[in-house]
């Protein structure tokens, strides 16, 4: 809708796909007992010194420690992996894709920091228009969790709510407390991962390449399967 606001065409949507090899139909519970329930996962794009002050004060706050898969090599990011590792975050360093995938099922849960889309977010274009692709690639690879770090009116934020595989909560420790205490309590962790895994195949890449360049000689999607699964809201 934003799009075609802006630019007065007709849009549609192709989002973030997964290798088909390594998606998940079938719900798997890990031993939560084997892992600490204050030790999960980070993934996602930082984009912003803001967004990352405001998720490492979160954090202390909560008692939490996380495991951090992606970049870190961020233009503004001044903290060593020492002190990165003092702040409660683990640098783990970018895996190969079918590593992250069998590595992030260990975890109870993924925290996904995005934007507040108030005062506070000084990137609000990203929160309001980006879904992070990692997202997906966690919900189809690992069914885990999802906790988004952020405004419930962000794209991330809408998209877990569609699909019921995650939480939303705000940068604050108690807050961040309650969202994992949430999706850690046993009946709703095996919820969230089958509502994850019954999903999961239709951000398959399988053949993604023909579907594209038959849309884009007909100028329009040769099927629907993508507005059918993220249907519009208004």
């Amino acid at each position: 809708d934003a799009y075609e606001s802006k630019y007065g065409l007709k849009f549609w949507l192709l989002p973030a796909v997964v290798p088909d090899q390594l998606i998940s139909t079938t719900a798997k519970i890990p031993d939560l007992s084997a892992r600490s329930l204050n030790l999960g996962a980070l993934i996602g794009s930082l984009w912003s010194q803001q967004w990352f002050e405001l998720l490492c004060t979160t954090i202390r706050d909560a008692g939490v420690e996380l495991d951090w898969y992606g970049n870190t090599e961020y233009y503004w990011m001044k903290d060593t992996t020492e002190q990165l590792k003092q702040r409660g975050l683990n640098s783990c360093g970018l895996l190969p894709e079918n590593q992250l995938a069998e590595t992030l099922s260990t975890y109870p849960f993924v925290i996904v920091p995005t934007g507040t889309l108030d005062e506070r977010d000084d990137r609000p274009e990203f929160s309001r228009l980006s879904l992070p692709g990692r997202i997906i690639f966690a919900l189809a690879t690992a069914n885990i969790p999802v906790i988004i770090l952020g405004s419930e009116k962000t794209s991330a934020a809408h998209f877990i709510q569609r699909f019921k595989i995650g939480v939303t909560c705000d940068y604050d420790g108690e807050s961040l407390r309650q969202a994992i205490d949430q999706v850690t309590d046993a009946a709703t962790q095996q919820q969230m991962r089958q509502n994850a895994a019954a999903v999961a195949s239709k951000f398959s890449a399988k053949g993604i390449n023909q579907w594209l360049w038959q849309s884009i000689d007909l100028g329009e999607p040769c099927d629907l399967r993508f507005e059918e699964l993220l249907l519009r809201t208004g």
